[in-house]
């Protein structure tokens, strides 16, 4: 898949360790294994995105705006079946102020601190 081989079974082991961006990228393995997402909100814009994480993608370039399934903008958007959610830094405030509905997927690290798990629990 893109010529990457996979050499680390760690879920950020395909990222820097020194964080240039917020950016995360679910691994092509860890995607063919959970099926396929109709929307990331939180993708990379297209030019450093080198594999799709989802059928949408939602950028920075969207401004925080999420999306009806017709493509006009809303803050909230209920007909998303399927949303994956990729962790970072502000991860727990996109999911707390987005008024989402729908099944989600959080990929987190075991390292995370706890109150961060807390507030995902409330914001679903």
């Amino acid at each position: 898949m893109h010529g990457l081989t996979h050499r680390k079974s760690g879920i950020g082991s395909h990222h820097s360790a020194r964080m240039q961006n917020d950016e995360w990228l679910t691994p092509p393995h860890v995607l063919s294994r959970l099926g396929r997402f109709d929307l990331d909100p939180c993708a990379p814009v297209l030019a450093r995105r080198p594999w799709n994480t989802a059928d949408r993608h939602f950028t920075i370039e969207d401004n925080g705006h999420f999306h009806h399934a017709d493509g006009s903008r809303a803050k909230a958007n209920s007909g998303a079946p399927s949303v994956l959610i990729a962790y970072g830094q502000r991860d727990t405030e996109i999911l707390s102020a987005c008024g989402l509905d729908g099944h989600f997927i959080r990929l987190a690290r075991q390292r995370q601190p706890a109150d961060r798990q807390d507030l995902f629990a409330e914001a679903v």
